[in-house]
């Protein structure tokens, strides 16, 4: 994926964060529907990466509803949904300290 795509994946993103709003995805060849809860760099790699809450679709771990984190250059056919999510998702610490710079969180 290009930077450009890189970017504009990040902006979806950052816009379905401020406005709570599920987001679907395909990840490596599975559709994951998640309620997207911080974006940005990793600190220990800066990679730019999604943290969400999964609640539906595929899942390699299996592991549904839980939480998972994303790279976003393998984030692939980003539709923002209607579904709005009015609470964070069980367990969720926005000041988790793994994003820096942080492009946006819950």
């Amino acid at each position: 994926m290009g930077i450009s795509k890189v970017q504009e994946t990040i902006d979806k993103l950052k816009f379905a964060i401020q406005e709570r709003r599920e987001v679907t995805f395909l990840y490596k060849d599975k559709c994951r529907v998640v309620q997207p809860c911080a974006c940005g760099l990793y600190v220990s790699n800066q990679i730019a990466a999604l943290e969400g809450y999964q609640v539906g679709g595929e899942s390699e771990s299996g592991k549904i509803p839980g939480f998972k984190s994303f790279t976003v250059s393998d984030i692939k056919n980003l539709i923002i949904t209607d579904n709005i999510f009015s609470t964070n998702p069980p367990g969720y610490n926005p000041n988790s300290g793994k994003f820096n710079p942080v492009y946006a969180r819950l």
